[in-house]
């Protein structure tokens, strides 16, 4: 999960969206520029080798990266450990049964990745790129295996630029991926609550990390 200055309401409902997940074996890893517990005032405990996040016991890591989201996103997939990495937002609020419902598509070995629906479409994007497929950083799944081969986004993408930023972490992402095995595009809603931002060059899209 990448933050970029979200308002706290809106990081905390994210961020338990994710902690209550009824899945046993999941490490969430937030990735920001400063200490999460300290800049959205989270209780972190450690008991029995397990971190405890506002009284719930599931796995979650902090981690602290330079600025830019796809140098965070960089980091922690390389760091991850599992089969399955799972792309989320800090500005996006995911069902009770979101991990295990995405991680089921891959007990088929010819899945490489999932994708999901987002319930409010991308206002002003053009129609060549809004009707695209592509891998979401705000609810996909792709296998470790598949990362560690492709490797890593181009950091020198401007990420100032809205539609670069999609065309690297998402479209391009797929392409990548997609020649590994199939790409299934699922029924699973995750839902946005970010903010807009202003216009830049005549579009109107959601908050860029």
């Amino acid at each position: 999960m990448c933050e970029f200055n979200e308002p706290k309401a809106t990081f905390k409902t994210s961020l338990n969206s994710l902690i209550n997940q009824p899945y046993d074996e999941f490490i969430i890893a937030t990735c920001s520029k400063l200490p999460i517990d300290i800049k959205y005032d989270i209780c972190w405990e450690t008991k029995e080798g397990r971190v405890t996040c506002n009284g719930n016991k599931n796995k979650v890591k902090t981690v602290c990266t330079a600025l830019g989201k796809l140098h965070a996103r960089n980091v922690i997939n390389d760091m991850a450990s599992g089969d399955i990495i799972i792309a989320t937002d800090a500005d996006t609020v995911y069902p009770r049964d979101f991990i295990e419902k995405i991680v089921k598509y891959f007990k088929d070995k010819s899945v490489v990745a999932v994708e999901t629906v987002g319930d409010i479409p991308l206002r002003g994007i053009p129609s060549i790129i809004s009707s695209s497929v592509r891998l979401s950083g705000r609810g996909s799944a792709f296998r470790k295996s598949v990362w560690d081969v492709i490797s890593h986004f181009d950091e020198n993408a401007d990420r100032t630029d809205p539609l670069i930023m999609m065309q690297e972490e998402e479209l391009l992402f797929y392409e990548k991926i997609a020649t590994f095995g199939k790409v299934v595009f699922s029924n699973i809603v995750v839902h946005s609550i970010c903010e807009p931002v202003k216009k830049k060059r005549g579009l109107r899209v959601s908050a860029v990390k």
